[in-house]
């Protein structure tokens, strides 16, 4: 067994780690003590139907946990439906033919990638490791959101 898919995998956890840290010592925006907490359910209703109230409310009370797992939950179930729809092998020929068609491998080394490829597919702990691996870029995304929304001066992309 490799352990790359698993170092990736770890290496995010870590970060992932290391980001829930270091927010920690981020303070809490002051609430006014006119807006309750609005409760996850409610909240998940109303984003459909009155998204500038629930947005008003994350602002007091920022919490994006739910979010994360429904994402991560619905992005998990549609890799694995899409994965078993198509199959590992299909999806592994098509990727390697268009590689091979781009030029960024050489012709002697398609077999080899495409065989590397098909193995990784195909390997349960890597296709977990890559699952929570793509957890962490939606967490990183979700707190720049939160960080933007409540502090004091606002995040603004450079570009």
């Amino acid at each position: 067994m490799k352990l790359a898919p698993l170092v990736s995998t770890g290496v995010s956890l870590i970060l992932l780690g290391l980001l829930l840290f270091g927010l920690s010592f981020i303070p809490k925006p002051e609430n006014d003590g006119t807006t309750r907490r609005m409760p996850t359910a409610e909240t998940l209703a109303k984003i459909f139907y009155a998204p500038a109230e629930v947005f008003q409310n994350l602002r007091q009370y920022p919490r994006w946990l739910v979010a994360l797992l429904i994402g991560a939950i619905v992005s998990s179930l549609y890799t694995a439906a899409f994965n078993y729809r198509l199959t590992p092998e299909a999806i592994t020929n098509y990727t390697v033919d268009k590689i091979a068609e781009s030029g960024f491998v050489p012709a002697d080394r398609i077999e080899e990638v495409r065989r590397q490829t098909l193995e990784a597919a195909t390997n349960p702990a890597a296709r977990i490791g890559t699952a929570i691996s793509t957890i962490f870029p939606r967490y990183i995304t979700a707190t720049r959101c939160e960080i933007c929304s409540t502090t004091a001066s606002p995040c603004e992309i450079k570009r």
